[in-house]
């Protein structure tokens, strides 16, 4: 009896020891044990495996198990049962929705095999709750299904990657259009793409997603933002949310789910963190080309809106891009440039060793300008002005030729025309500068007869009536002299009128050498010639010393005799007779002047003044023939000056005139 005790006393031991540690394993492994009975299809579960399915402790005995498996996976639980019954495989295995409760739903993954013990036939074996499992495999599943897809389709699989991953039933991915508003990019609704939209962030958990970088709420959103009408009106119970960050980890957008419904798994959020990374980077791509599409648009409106053809090359000078005025000014349009470097299509085979050669210039960095004579495709000859500049990348390489074209056949017309006509008005210049230095020879001629051929018989004239005053006058009785005296009186204003006019004419056909000159030693010595010519006037002289001018030196010799000579004359009756020359700076440069304070004259007849032989004095108080003045303004002419005059009768008078600027 103690040998068969002793023998049995370890066997229950060990039983139970191994009965331990099958516990053990089981609950390390998060599994529990169940029992199906085949003859009443009830399921018999242990107070783990309740805990595990989630019915209770008060449901762990004998229930209708198949009666909770979700009604869209109960025929696949029933196949793999009635395979492994048949012997069709080793085991039972099944992962199917189980719903423990309205509203709630866990993944389990169950396993078995038949075990039969006489007439009773059972399937044996454990379950584990795989809801975890399950949501990791769907976001990892989602995230590979996105990883391919950019732009709108990509936001559009996420958010409804997003809903199914969460359960929610709204989900979006909004970017941030200005720092307290937002729109979105995608957004689901109730299992279907929804319009998108914006809204204010003030008063809303996405500003507090924002803030905190993540925001998770189970339950009772709408309470804790009792400002967010959307919240209440779409009767929201859970919130959970990421911001979206660029690479520079600035704000620009954010992701959130909603739910009528609780959302107490606080794995939800770190799911959704997964999706933040590529849709952060998807935005951000998805706003640089945004910007870059805004950017080629203003870049082509301006482009097209420029006067200039535009011609955008590659390095081998094939086309890329024309804007309009290329066409309007060449005739030809991108499509008659594709696939051909550009010069043969614009120029002659004749031109393109020369085309080439600036093409590898533009490579090479260098820009140009140049002027063709271009024709178009209708045959139309025009000239076009051309620049070439190297065109580079961001990068600082040539990676093409940008050739800004402009018609300039209307001016180069014009510059003929002027041209044209420049050389006609120099042939005429020249025909009339000979017909000038013909008349010139003339007036020379002339000139020379005057002074020679008109002096002879006015000499003759003068010697005979000096004659007759001298050996004749007493048989001529006192009327004969007075005729007499009036004819040698005639002659000799006759004579100086000769000079005068030769003057005059020699201020014409003088040529014009102007050097710096001292204008103050020539007016000096016409004032000390004319004090020596009558020593018995007083008159104050007041020359400005070392005034220079650039200047004829004959021309202004004459013009400084006729205007001191002319001073002179109109103070001859003044006991205190003063003659200045000087100079004065007006609005127009250096002013000379000659100043008297002789007889003067009425400004009322200032327009005869520089007139030949208009006389605004009587001949018998001032003598002189009127030639003076014309020559001055003759001579102050051709220097590119002006003369004019200010004066009053009794009141003296004063001279004024420049000297123009040397040529």
């Amino acid at each position: 009896m103690s040998r068969g005790k002793s023998k049995s006393d370890p066997t229950e031991a060990e039983h139970l020891r191994r009965a331990a540690m099958l516990e053990t394993a089981l609950e390390a492994a998060g599994l529990a044990a169940w029992e199906l009975d085949l003859g009443s299809n009830l399921v018999l579960l242990d107070e783990r495996a309740a805990g595990v399915i989630g019915v209770g402790e008060s449901l762990h005995g004998r229930l209708d198990l198949m009666a909770m498996v979700h009604p869209d996976d109960r025929a696949c639980v029933r196949r793999s049962l009635e395979t492994h019954l048949a012997g069709e495989c080793v085991a039972f295995h099944a992962s199917f929705r189980f719903v423990p409760r309205a509203g709630e739903v866990r993944w389990l993954v169950a396993r078995g095999r038949l075990v039969e013990a006489g007439a009773s036939r059972r399937v044996v074996g454990t379950v584990h709750d795989a809801t975890e499992e399950h949501g990791r495999q769907i976001l990892v599943r989602r995230l590979l299904e996105t990883a391919s897809v950019t732009g709108p389709a990509f936001f559009d699989a996420l958010v409804r990657s997003l809903a199914e991953v969460t359960g929610a039933r709204h989900a979006a991915v909004a970017e941030l259009v200005e720092p307290d508003r937002v729109r979105t990019v995608s957004h689901w609704v109730n299992g279907a793409l929804a319009p998108n939209f914006e809204y204010d962030l003030a008063g809303t958990p996405c500003e507090n997603v924002l803030e905190a970088n993540a925001c998770q709420f189970v339950d009772g959103v709408a309470e804790r933002f009792p400002n967010d009408a959307a919240l209440r009106k779409l009767g929201i119970a859970s919130y959970l949310g990421v911001p979206l960050r660029s690479a520079s980890g600035v704000a620009i957008g954010l992701l959130h789910a909603m739910s009528e419904d609780p959302m107490p798994d606080p794995a939800l959020l770190d799911r959704v963190r997964l999706f933040a990374s590529r849709a952060a980077a998807e935005l951000e791509r998805l706003q640089a080309e945004r910007a870059l599409r805004s950017a080629e648009v203003r870049f082509r409106s301006v482009i097209e809106g420029l006067n200039e053809g535009v011609l955008l090359t590659d390095r081998d000078g094939v086309a890329l891009y024309v804007n309009r005025q290329f066409g309007s000014t060449t005739g030809f349009m991108f499509e008659d440039l594709a696939g051909r470097p550009a010069y043969e299509v614009l120029f002659g085979p004749d031109e393109w060793p020369t085309a080439r050669q600036r093409l590898r210039r533009r490579l090479d960095g260098e820009e140009d300008a140049f002027v063709v004579d271009l024709v178009r495709r209708d045959g139309v000859h025009r000239w076009v002005a051309i620049k070439e500049s190297p065109f580079r990348d961001e990068a600082g390489q040539v990676v093409g030729i940008l050739a800004a074209l402009e018609d300039i056949t209307e001016q180069v017309r014009a510059e003929t025309k002027v041209r044209e006509a420049h050389e006609e008005l120099e042939r005429r210049v020249r025909d009339r500068t000979a017909e000038l230095q013909t008349m010139n020879r003339e007036l020379e001629s002339f000139s020379y007869s005057v002074s020679h051929d008109l002096r002879a018989p006015l000499r003759s004239i003068n010697g005979f009536g000096k004659i007759l005053q001298e050996e004749f006058a007493e048989n001529l009785g006192e009327e004969g002299r007075d005729y007499l005296r009036r004819i040698v009186d005639a002659t000799r204003r006759m004579g100086q009128l000769i000079d005068d006019l030769l003057d005059l004419s020699r201020t014409s056909l003088h040529e014009l050498q102007r050097r710096d000159i001292r204008l103050s030693a020539i007016a000096e010595r016409v004032a000390e010639r004319l004090s020596s010519s009558d020593q018995g006037r007083r008159v104050v002289w007041r020359i400005e010393p070392d005034l220079v001018a650039n200047a004829d030196p004959t021309l202004i010799t004459v013009l400084f005799d006729n205007l001191l000579e002319n001073a002179w004359k109109f103070t001859q009756y003044l006991d205190d007779a003063t003659i200045e020359f000087g100079r004065e700076e007006g609005a127009s440069g250096r002013v000379y002047y000659v100043r008297d304070n002789g007889a003067g004259f009425d400004m009322a007849f200032r327009d005869r003044l520089f007139q030949p032989f208009q006389r605004l004095h009587d001949s018998r108080l001032f003598e002189g023939t009127g030639v003076g003045l014309a020559t001055v303004q003759r001579v102050v002419n051709r220097h590119g000056g002006k003369v004019w005059a200010e004066s009053a009768p009794d009141e003296g008078a004063t001279f004024y005139f420049t000297l123009g600027r040397p040529s």
